[in-house]
């Protein structure tokens, strides 16, 4: 699933990313056990992950600084997120249902 040697290659040049693969790891070590609770487990991982790979980008791509008060509640996130990052509405739209957010 992983390649090292990009997955190396990549770290060097962006080392923030190391959380956001490791929780991915995470998630395939979570998905291949016997847990009978894996798929919410997994779930629950990937909605962590996907909020702080949103941060990271936003920090480290877009150049963005947080404020650690105000930023923190995450319909704040995604408020700035959509409003910084090029993805297409419906998949914002898919979001939003998912997570519950108006």
């Amino acid at each position: 699933m992983f390649d090292s040697t990009r997955e190396s290659s990549t770290l060097k040049h962006a080392p923030w990313l190391l959380g956001i693969i490791e929780s991915l790891k995470c998630v395939a070590l979570i998905r291949s056990s016997s847990l009978s609770t894996r798929n919410r487990l997994s779930l629950i991982m990937l909605d962590s992950t996907l909020e702080i790979s949103l941060r990271q980008y936003l920090q480290n791509i877009k150049k963005i600084t947080l404020d650690p008060k105000e930023h923190r509640p995450r319909h704040e996130l995604f408020k700035i997120a959509k409003k910084n990052i090029d993805v297409p509405s419906e998949v914002w739209e898919h979001l939003d249902y998912i997570l519950e957010y108006p």
